[in-house]
């Protein structure tokens, strides 16, 4: 980021004046006594006390400091709209002393109040709110607001204030937050700005870099001077949009870089680059006023080191390093030239390049090389053989007349040999090799093992070696030396090694191929394949297969056997991926809960598809409020924060609401200017047609009525649908996926209400279908070849692969005659052909079974809970067995059909009528003769107490009845007469 920015943007560091070291220790304890005494006093004496602290970054270390700040937060505005008094002045104090001190961050409630009481104190003042806000005290809110100022002001400011406060807010200190700058106001103002001075259009590409607008500055830039910083930006979006329409804004760069007087190498070589990515579209070779830039720098880029020439290297475009290290080389002598190999082979990592620009600077140095082969000395010459052959760049033993300095020099060194191994020598080059093989003494281990490798290679390319060379070859050693040298090993070989006996492959480990000195890490010898477990396989500053991993697996190629590399990258990239998968799938699931708890609909679901939502994005809240607009705003506050929202916002959900609330603003403002014009303010859009539509009526559907209809609208879980009636019909849809123009058959007429024109119907929801029992496999449950049981021990670890699930219980094939079983524990997902390691619990012979338990768990008591679980669970299992038998042959029965059946189920309602009839009526008739027999018994008891007179009263009596008029009353005597009544 930094070569993008002028200098001004820069951090520079100050030189020193001096070490003020012993006078800040005797001033440190008067200072922390000076602000510790104004704790609980009056923030004017706070904020003097900090002003004259702000030049002591000491003081952010002491306790008294983060208890004024803590102090001064109370007595600063919460938000915009709280008004408090008597702080005009010290705002303004306190925001420069903090800024001095660079305590922004120490505590954000006060950074957060203090900015709001600069919105109220400079809310007119954009270029001193800028001046104050920038680095300093702008959080979300108040950058927010600022970018509402410029845009509500963009068409009143001059080109000049415009770009500057665009370029403030686009300053590096504000993390990318604002958003002003592509606002439809500032953009339109902008494109509209005409022809642009120097300074601003450099401004302008910064703040809009990486934009289709850079495009649109470009065309209308004309030809102004520029300062060396201004140009280099310049380059920089002439690189980035390169195209023949910018040919002549390149030229006239490039013509004013060429006037500078003095060049600052690492912004020149920006321009360059940007140049010739412009040029080089239209002409193959670069220009000759481009030419003398370079030579300009030559001086400069001569003599740096290899690790400064490729960090100065790495600032330049890939495309353009070839041409440009080529022309420099020219001007470099060729020992530098080898020098700059030698050092980029053996220490890839010097300076800061980038792997693409490493890869480019190692393929120019290597044409660099090319060019200078036939001047270089034998030294020289064997030294960037062996360089290029390191870094698996070839082409340069022939371009150096190979044979004909080995038949000039006498002795050939082992670094040159296996250069001629790794690119292939020439069978005559190889011939004069051997013939000064015998001088080659006193060499060092590395140059041993070196030369086994180039021999045996050899050897096995060509043909054995006879002679002096078959006697070199066979010295122990040389073996010594060359298993003594330290390789980079793979981390994964022990994850391999678990890996391998599942494959099913015969395999050999540590495998002598040959008379290759390389031994095959893993050999399937049935496949003839060579499986090479490396940690890298390319050199790192070239992007090419190295040297030594081309000499290896030639020679393995040579004898027969195809060769497969592992990477260790490659397992590092599968656990990666499966991390990240399964982080994207939980992220999903959370993601998909909070939509439909927000009650987001499916058509806003698709707008928000890209936008993070949870922890790390708009939490429920902010989603709740946004399902509350209508979905032509909601959509349009989708949109607005999409366009808005910048990677350094620190809470989205916040920056969603405050679009949200400005929506609401808008459309409340909108609805009360329609109002005002006697106009319906409503959001929703009536349909052209009307609600209402050409149908039936609605007194005519009954309840019950079976329907057809099409969706028409879905307003979170309302559903409406057009059956063929003047009105849709709507249903609640709970649970279900609806989509617009979806058809529904068979709804349900529920409630007609004539009175408010609706009709709501039921869909009918399929059943889910019960799943059907487990299949058994085609060769059965038992393995023939398997382990017999009787021979498997209690505790024992084994693992296998899942063959059946069903319900809680997994069977696993642990290599028995029988699978064994255990229980998934409550969380556990395992789907048929995973592989689990397990331990056995229990083996009961007697009923066939092997109960197995995860590693780690203990027997002894759970092993017996187990036990009667799994007995409690086969009576079950067998009772449910002759339950659903018993169902089979019910079911088996003959069912009645046809009108019999309605015949039968009419007599049977009959008989059930009658019998209820008779027990109604035989419960009357016993309620009455209880009734009569209590009646009896109390006239009984009741005559029965009655004083029977003599005889005499009763003839009285007799005689009162005879001149009464009444009859005589015969049939016995009284007492009968008595018991008659």
């Amino acid at each position: 980021m930094a070569r993008l920015l002028p200098l001004q943007f820069r951090q520079v560091r100050w030189l020193s004046t001096g070490d003020p070291g012993l006078l800040l220790r005797r001033e440190a304890p008067q200072r922390a006594a000076l602000l510790a005494r104004t704790l609980g006093g009056l923030p004017a004496d706070q904020v003097s006390a900090l002003e004259q602290l702000a030049d002591d970054p000491q003081v952010l270390e002491q306790k008294a400091f983060r208890g004024v700040l803590e102090e001064l937060s109370r007595h600063w505005p919460r938000d915009v709209g709280e008004q408090v008094s008597g702080n005009a002045d010290l705002t303004l104090r306190l925001n420069d002393a903090l800024k001095k001190l660079g305590a922004q961050g120490v505590d954000p409630r006060l950074i957060r109040r203090l900015g709001n009481g600069l919105l109220q104190e400079l809310h007119g003042d954009l270029t001193s709110l800028m001046d104050r806000f920038c680095g300093t005290s702008a959080d979300d809110y108040a950058l927010w607001l600022l970018d509402q100022k410029v845009q509500e002001a963009a068409a009143s400011l001059s080109v000049e204030e415009l770009v500057s406060l665009l370029h403030s807010l686009a300053h590096p200190l504000f993390g990318g937050r604002s958003a002003a700058h592509m606002s439809a106001e500032v953009l339109s103002r902008v494109r509209r700005l005409g022809s642009l001075s120097g300074p601003a259009a450099a401004k302008l590409l910064q703040i809009y870099s990486g934009t289709p607008v850079v495009s649109e500055i470009l065309a209308a830039m004309g030809k102004p001077p520029m300062s060396l910083p201004e140009l280099a930006v310049l380059a920089n979006a002439l690189a980035a949009n390169a195209s023949d329409s910018h040919r002549s804004l390149a030229l006239e760069l490039m013509k004013q870089l060429d006037a500078l007087p003095e060049l600052d190498t690492e912004l020149a070589l920006l321009c360059v680059s940007g140049v010739w990515d412009v040029l080089a579209i239209t002409d193959s070779t670069p220009d000759p006023r481009l030419a003398g830039i370079l030579k300009k720098l030559s001086s400069q880029v001569a003599s740096a080191d290899a690790s400064q020439f490729a960090l100065l290297a790495s600032r330049i475009d890939p495309t353009l390093l070839p041409t440009l290290t080529s022309d420099l080389a020219a001007e470099l002598p060729a020992p530098t030239v080898v020098k700059l190999l030698a050092a980029l082979a053996a220490a890839p990592a010097a300076g800061t390049a980038s792997a693409a620009d490493s890869a480019a600077l190692a393929q120019a140095l290597s044409d660099a090389a090319l060019r200078v082969a036939p001047a270089l000395s034998f030294a020289d010459f064997e030294t960037a053989a062996f360089a290029l052959a390191q870094l698996g760049l070839g082409g340069f033993l022939e371009a150096g007349d190979l044979e004909a300095r080995l038949g000039n020099f006498p002795r050939a060194s082992a670094q040159l040999l296996w250069a001629m191994a790794v690119h292939g020598g020439s069978d005559v080059a190889w011939a004069l090799a051997a013939m000064q093989l015998p001088s080659l003494t006193s060499l060092s281990d590395a140059e041993r093992a070196l030369l086994l490798e180039a021999l045996s290679a050899q050897a096995i390319f060509s043909k054995p070696w006879e002679g002096a060379a078959a006697t070199l070859l066979a010295d122990p050693s040389l073996q010594a030396a060359w298993s003594a040298q330290t390789r980079p090993k793979s981390t994964k070989s022990e994850a391999l090694l678990r890996l391998l006996p599942e494959m099913g492959e015969k395999y050999q480990l540590e495998a002598q191929i040959g008379p290759s000195p390389w031994k095959a890490p893993v050999l399937f010898e049935d496949r003839n394949i060579i499986l090479d477990l490396l940690p890298s396989a390319r050199h790192p500053a070239s992007g090419k297969t190295r040297g030594d991993v081309l000499l290896k697996h030639d020679s393995w190629a040579q004898s027969g056997y195809s060769v497969l590399t592992l990477l260790d990258s490659a397992w590092k990239n599968e656990e990666e991926e499966m991390r990240q998968r399964l982080k994207a799938q939980l992220g999903q699931l959370n993601r998909n809960e909070l939509l439909r708890a927000a009650n987001i609909q499916e058509e806003l679901q698709k707008d928000l598809e890209s936008v993070p939502v949870g922890a790390d994005g708009i939490n429920l809240k902010a989603l709740k409020w946004l399902a509350q607009l209508p979905l032509p705003l909601q959509k349009v506050a989708v949109q607005k924060y999409k366009n808005t929202i910048r990677s350094s916002v620190r809470s989205p959900s916040a920056w969603l609401i405050g679009i949200i609330k400005k929506e609401e603003t808008v459309a409340e403002e909108a609805a009360k200017a329609e109002e005002a014009k006697g106009k319906s303010s409503a959001v929703a859009r009536r349909p052209q047609d009307g609600w209402k539509r050409s149908g039936r009526r609605l007194e005519d559907v009954k309840t019950g009525e079976r329907l057809k209809g099409r969706v028409t609208n879905v307003y979170q879980d309302r559903v409406w649908l057009d059956a063929g009636l003047e009105k849709d019909v709507t249903f609640l849809a709970k649970d279900m996926e609806v989509k617009l123009g979806q058809v529904f058959n068979n709804l349900k007429v529920v409630k007609v209400n004539l009175k408010n024109k609706w009709v709501e119907v039921a869909p009918r929801v399929p059943k889910p279908r019960p799943a059907g029992p487990a299949r058994r496999p085609p060769t059965g449950w038992k393995h023939k070849e398997g382990k017999p049981l009787s021979e498997l021990q209690e505790g024992t670890e084994v693992s296998g692969q899942v063959t059946n699930i069903l319900f809680d219980r997994v069977w696993v094939d642990i290599g028995a005659e029988k699978d064994g079983s255990f229980r998934m524990s409550s969380g556990q997902e395992l789907k048929v052909g995973d592989t689990v390691d397990m331990k056995i619990r229990m083996v009961d012979l007697d009923k066939d079974i092997v109960m197995l338990a995860p590693k780690g768990e203990n027997g002894g008591l759970a092993q017996v809970w187990m036990w009667i679980a799994e007995n409690q669970r086969r009576v079950q299992v067998r009772q449910g067995r002759a339950a659903h038998k018993t169902e089979t042959v019910e079911t088996r029965l003959p069912a009645p059909t046809g009108p019999g059946v309605v015949v039968v189920v009419v007599v049977v309602v009959v008989v059930v009528v009658v019998v209820v009839v008779v027990v109604v009526v035989v419960v009357v008739v016993v309620v009455v003769v209880v009734v009569v027999v209590v009646v009896v018994v109390v006239v009984k008891e009741r005559v029965g107490s009655r004083h029977i007179g003599p005889i005499e009263e009763e003839e009285e009596e007799e005689a009162d009845r005879v001149l009464k008029g009444w009859g005589d009353e015969t049939g016995g005597s009284i007492f009968s007469r008595l018991l008659g009544q």
